[in-house]
């Protein structure tokens, strides 16, 4: 293997590390002030609210509307990526258009989605909860420009989300994801 292509082959690792976990890129590779988000989701296996936290149930189904959004942006590169406003707002909105779009720039494919497979949320505020869900990523093929495929380096991955909602004079009363980050491998 020359020089050139193990440069080549590195870059596509660290792209891809970045496209997958998005927690790892550096804020060079980002737009100020965003430092991670995630993939992309678009259905689940099981998920919970309580009778105490109704709005459990609303928080877990924009995340799902969330992943679903992102994942029709990744497999249709003609869709605008403002679609995704209607599920989320501030950084996490940011962090995955600007990943979309990086991904498109790069001439990446991706074909299948990555699915909620469990998700939970919690109250943190009467406008705010934080919804846990573990992720597969297993039915997603990525290929580079030439057509390669790009090994994803997890399988399945735990994404915490902070859904909030829009609560105030002039605003719409929707939740919208407006942070995430990826914890770990579950």
């Amino acid at each position: 293997m020359t020089n050139k292509h193990r440069v080549a082959a590195g870059a596509a690792a660290t792209m891809l590390t970045c496209w997958v976990t998005l927690s790892a890129c550096s804020d060079a590779q980002a737009p100020e002030g965003i430092t991670s988000s995630s993939s992309s989701s678009s259905s689940s296996s099981s998920s919970s609210s309580t009778p105490s936290n109704p709005d459990g149930a609303r928080a877990i189904a924009v995340v799902k509307s969330y992943e679903k959004t992102t994942n029709e942006l990744r497999l249709n590169p003609s869709l605008p990526t403002g679609e995704l406003g209607a599920y989320a707002t501030g950084q996490a909105y940011r962090q995955r258009t600007f990943d979309i779009r990086r991904s498109r720039e790069r001439g990446e494919q991706q074909r299948g989605g990555v699915k909620v497979v469990e998700a939970d949320a919690s109250r943190r505020s009467a406008t705010s909860q934080q919804v846990v869900a573990c992720t597969d990523l297993t039915g997603i093929t990525v290929t580079d420009r030439n057509g390669k495929e790009i090994d994803l380096p997890h399988e399945h991955l735990e994404r915490i989300y902070t859904v909030s909602k829009s609560d105030g004079a002039g605003q719409d009363g929707k939740w919208r994801v407006t942070a995430e980050k990826v914890k770990e491998t579950c």
